[in-house]
């Protein structure tokens, strides 16, 4: 990618801007042999070309030794250009080379590796300058173009006593694991960051959050073993990715990385390459502190390398694998818990819990225990092997259920769209089928994180294996609504005038920024109260102000000016409409209208009851509860019907209970009244008549 050779570039100039005129000298001497003596800036402009011109890097690569030579290929095979100098030091030993330093500063001289250097460094005369007391903790970092070409010849490792059988149970990832973890600890650190000591180290607190949490604390899918600390772990890998950044003491989200919306195999890619970042965590203790340096990338790199030295389709024992590593790493026995007997149990809890979910081996069970082999993907990464198509089977793998749940089917899932879902929507579980919800707070947190109304949309309707339910996308719209409508003041002050004249005035005036409502107006900054007559002020941390009186109509009220305050401006516009009136009072009425837009902006039937509490006193009117609630669903009816008026009450009762004259009757309208249908009353007179009480028809 261009932005990648932007990145080395300006890392290598940025090195040799601050090399002595020797140094300078003697590096570009070796490295391109110029033949005039060119000024500085020259130098360093063809050494940055240089490092671009294939043949050339050929040939320099042919002169070196084989320790350096294979220090290269080791680091193009990681993928990552920059490695602690400790960290290249025991890689090299562990893969044949015991001879210290010297490889990596014979690679220095020939200008195809370079120091990494942190502000303030002072020109470099000599190697020694920048190592300084404590030369394994300095960084180098290895051109790509020149690691590159450094792999083609691969490593000179040895073939283990493997075999090849058919394996009845293999157990392989979808490569997903790490990527859903990451989105599930991204949501987390949103929320609330995880604190850091100076070594980068977790505090006690946010250690046992991770330990604790229901998602992150469990085991990869379809695996066999337990991964301990996989909350640590995936947190390892993200800082190293670049998806989490410290900052001041706090680890903070970042951007999902690019390589995420171009496929699952890119994204693989960048988490291998992230080896070398991954700290605090071991495979047999989890969460691991130690002042030695950080075993785990440097036994994991030789591990996978020397699986790839073993032939394609061969299963190689774990415990192979250690004996060979053992007795050539440097520092890694004394790092084992219970020396040299917990060598292979450290390797086979590498390569099944970290290795096997990236994609990078599978495994396979017998009565010798586990054996493992690089997948597809390992060996397209760390043998040249092709490259394996891992598009998903079909795209469409969310289904949205009208509460706002979503189940995400994994055969469907990229890394892409894991990242989108992270950012607007909460995740509740992983497995083959992974679980997520919708919520207003989650819509905030995608729309902060630069997403649309219409890219969540989007990615849930081209993902969705069913049409998205209307009201699952009319409540992203109303929450992405409320939180558009929301403008930040770092610092201003709201201001009541007493009219609408008033406030017109203030603004044309220049005193006024900005109208909020008819009434209310924002100033930024400071405000020159000389200007204005202050009339009172308001404590808001108080109970609100009863000033709201209503009529006896129900939803007709007028509002008590010398004792509302703003927050009832907000209110009324929420609940009301204004009424015109005569008067300097001001009136409003809650019609239909105003009652549907409450129940649109999610406001309950008890808050709104509250409400009327709060600032009348009174509880809500009846004729008000019918404009919110009508009928409840519940369908009215209109008939025709006959009124049927009788001399008195203990007359009705009677009537109504005898069953000769009851079952005539329809509905009881008050004490002395009920309705009778037209096809009922003939007879129903006749029955009255025959127990004496009369009835005379109205004419009218």
């Amino acid at each position: 990618m261009e932005s990648d050779r932007v990145a080395w570039a300006e890392a290598v100039r940025a090195a040799l801007s601050r090399y002595d005129d020797s140094l300078l000298r003697s590096v570009a001497a070796r490295l391109f042999k110029p033949r005039n003596q060119w000024p500085a800036d020259e130098l360093v402009a063809r050494s940055v070309a240089t490092l671009s011109n294939t043949p050339v890097i050929d040939r320099r690569l042919r002169e070196l030794p084989p320790s350096s030579r294979h220090l290269v290929a080791a680091v193009g095979l990681s993928r990552n250009s920059s490695w602690s100098v400790g960290q290249l030091v025991a890689v090299l030993a562990t893969i044949g080379h015991s001879e210290g330093l010297a490889p990596l500063l014979v690679l220095l001289d020939a200008g195809l590796a370079f120091p990494v250097l942190p502000d303030g460094t002072n020109v470099i005369r000599q190697w020694e300058d920048w190592l300084g007391s404590r030369p394994t903790a300095a960084r180098v970092f290895i051109p790509p173009p020149v690691a590159d070409r450094a792999t083609r010849d691969g490593l000179p490792l040895p073939q283990l006593s493997g075999k090849a059988f058919e394996a009845k149970v293999i157990h392989a990832a979808d490569g997903l694991e790490w990527p859903l973890r990451l989105g599930v600890l991204w949501q987390q650190l949103r929320a609330a960051p995880v604190r850091l000591t100076q070594a980068s180290a977790l505090f006690k607190r946010d250690l046992t959050r991770l330990q604790a949490d229901p998602i992150l604390g469990t085991s990869p899918v379809d695996l066999a073993v337990d991964v301990p600390e996989a909350g640590v772990l995936a947190m390892g890998m993200g800082m190293a990715a670049g998806l989490f950044v410290a900052e001041a003491g706090e680890l903070r989200t970042g951007r999902f990385p690019p390589e995420w919306d171009t496929g699952l195999l890119p994204t693989i890619a960048g988490l291998w390459a992230a080896l070398p970042g991954i700290a605090h965590w071991d495979p047999l203790r989890g969460y691991f502190l130690t002042e030695e340096g950080e075993p785990f990338p440097t036994v994991a790199l030789p591990a996978l390398l020397l699986l790839a030295a073993q032939p394609d389709g061969v299963w190689t024992h774990p415990a192979d694998v250690a004996e060979y590593l053992i007795s050539r790493h440097p520092s890694w026995p004394a790092a084992l818990r219970g020396g040299v007997d917990d060598a292979e149990n450290w390797v086979e809890a590498m390569l099944l819990g970290w290795a096997l979910p990236s994609r990078l081996v599978e495994a396979t069970e017998d009565g010798e225990g586990w054996w493992v082999r690089l997948t597809g993907v390992g060996r397209h990464l760390l043998a040249g092997g092709p490259a394996p198509d891992l598009r998903p089977p079909f795209p469409q793998c969310l289904v949205v259920q009208p509460n706002g749940d979503v189940v995400a089917y994994r055969q469907g899932l990229t890394p892409g769209l894991i990242a989108s879902l992270s950012r607007f929507a909460d995740w509740k579980g992983l497995g083959p089928a992974c679980t997520l919800g919708l919520t207003a707070e989650s819509v905030y947190r995608g729309l902060e994180s630069g997403l649309t109304l219409a890219d969540i949309a989007v990615v849930l309707q081209q993902h969705s294996a069913h049409a998205v339910p209307a009201n699952v996308l009319d409540l992203v719209r109303r929450w992405a609504g409320k939180r558009e409508r929301i403008t930040v003041h770092t610092s201003a002050t709201l201001l009541e005038f007493g009219s609408p004249g008033d406030l017109e005035a203030a603004v044309v005036r220049g005193l006024v920024a900005q109208k909020l409502t008819d009434r209310i107006g924002l100033a930024d900054g400071d405000v020159e109260y000389r200007h204005f007559r202050l009339l009172g002020n308001r404590d808001y941390s108080a109970r609100p102000q009863q000033c709201v009186t209503f009529d006896r109509d129900g939803v007709t009220f007028t509002v008590d000016v010398s004792a509302s305050d703003l927050l009832l401006e907000a209110e009324l516009s929420r609940v009301a409409e204004p009424v015109e009136s005569d008067g300097t009072e001001r009136r409003y009425r809650i019609t239909p209208e105003s009652a549907r837009a409450v129940r649109e902006q999610a406001m309950t039937l008890s808050e709104f009851e509250q409400w009327c509490l709060n600032r009348s006193g009174e509880p809500l009117s009846a004729s008000a509860r019918l404009l919110f609630t009508g009928s409840g669903g519940v369908l009215g009816e209109v008939r025709h019907r006959l009124v049927l008026t009788l001399p008195s009450e203990a007359v009705t009762d009677g009537v109504c209970q005898w069953p000769q004259t009851g079952d005539l009757l329809d509905d009881r309208l008050g004490p002395c009244a009920v309705a009778v249908s037209e096809e009922n009353a003939a007879e129903l007179l006749r029955r009255l008549a025959a127990v004496g009480v009369d009835v005379r028809a109205d004419r009218g």
